[in-house]
């Protein structure tokens, strides 16, 4: 505070600096590869046409389109940052459902490993009780004769 002669107030002096942002382009630019999206072409419509109804409250034509811009471009933000959302959310999807896939595919792998390895054994056993068998006999018919 800074005193001021003839007067009872006293001067108040105050600086202000405004925070330092890192700034995006000025300019928005529509992304036209959202007119190929039916679902965008879709809410667009039901998003004009909600619009067109409120029509009312503006004192010239050029202060609604310029509000209008303003809707539109917060319109597509959201749809697009939606829509982001939606595809990394069916890319995690995919990507379990492939994984469980794969999990599948070496389990499946591995029963028919087992099953080859299971069969080479009965074979193995079942030779090797046939031999037993008939050594057996030949050891019976040995102490017989």
């Amino acid at each position: 505070m800074l005193p001021v002669p003839c007067s009872d107030h006293h001067l108040v002096w105050a600086e202000f600096t405004p925070l330092r942002t890192r700034g995006g382009s000025a300019y928005w630019h529509f992304n036209n590869w959202l007119l190929e999206d039916r679902r965008f072409r879709d809410s667009f419509e039901r998003f004009w046409n909600t619009r067109k109804g409120k029509r009312g409250g503006f004192h010239s034509l050029r202060l609604r389109w310029d509000v209008g811009k303003a809707d539109i471009r917060c319109f597509c933000q959201a749809y697009t940052r939606g829509s982001t959302t939606r595809r990394d959310s069916k890319i995690r999807q995919l990507g379990s459902k492939l994984l469980h896939l794969d999990l599948r595919l070496i389990q499946t792998v591995g029963d028919m490993i087992r099953w080859r390895e299971f069969q080479e054994k009965k074979k193995a056993l079942k030779e090797q009780s046939q031999g037993a068998y008939v050594r057996s006999w030949i050891q019976l018919l040995q102490h017989l004769l």
